[in-house]
């Protein structure tokens, strides 16, 4: 057997079976800075900024603590909630970047053919098997080293959807990343549709 030694230290957040998380350090008043969250299909607020921060403000609105929060951490409060000291603030994935969706709409695979840019691996632990991407090349012919793995978010009429500022709703996958939804799936903004693995996580960890 292998035993792999796993040890992670992210600024102030604590390492708890797979999941960081935040908790407050102090009693008071929550302050959202740069606040970008949406509700995902779960109901929990999820932190599509990458420069946000919740402040611990104490009652003279001093500040008592910051903590900068990963995009994709589902945020536990929002800005004007009373905190006690060891509330959880937010928590992520750290073995996994989130690719989430900004907007709601329907699932579109795009290049994503079984066998040439996506695999089934089984989990060892679990027996349930995951889409993965996989590099095409080598594949064989040129039509199949042009695909291009992605997803993207359509409407009812099957329209991609353009967002403010950024254009379609297309999330360009790369290799290795993990599907979390599955093609014609309904989605909401902020909800997962894969996972890639950071540096060193094994599959199994995400």
């Amino acid at each position: 057997t292998q035993l792999t030694m796993r040890t992670f230290h992210i600024g102030g957040a604590a390492q708890v079976a797979g999941q960081s998380k935040v908790e407050a350090s102090y009693d008071g008043k929550i302050k959202i800075v740069n606040r970008n969250v949406v509700k995902n299909s779960e109901g929990e607020l999820v932190a599509m900024g990458r420069n946000m921060q919740i402040v611990i403000m104490d009652p003279k609105g001093q500040e008592r603590a910051a903590y900068r929060i990963t995009y994709g951490a589902r945020i536990k409060v929002d800005d004007g909630a009373t905190v006690k000291r060891g509330d959880r603030l937010a928590e992520w994935n750290p073995n996994a970047l989130p690719v989430l969706t900004e907007t709601d709409g329907i699932v579109k695979y795009e290049d994503l053919v079984s066998g040439l840019s996506l695999k089934e691996v089984a989990d060892e632990k679990t027996g349930v098997s995951n889409k993965v991407v996989m590099d095409s090349r080598g594949t064989g012919s040129k039509a199949q080293q042009e695909l291009r793995p992605s997803m993207v978010i359509v409407d009812k009429k099957g329209k991609t959807i353009s967002l403010p500022n950024v254009g379609d709703a297309r999330y360009a996958l790369s290799v290795d990343a993990m599907l979390s939804v599955e093609d014609g799936a309904e989605v909401r903004a902020g909800d997962l549709l894969a996972r890639l693995p950071t540096e060193g996580a094994k599959t199994r960890d995400i």
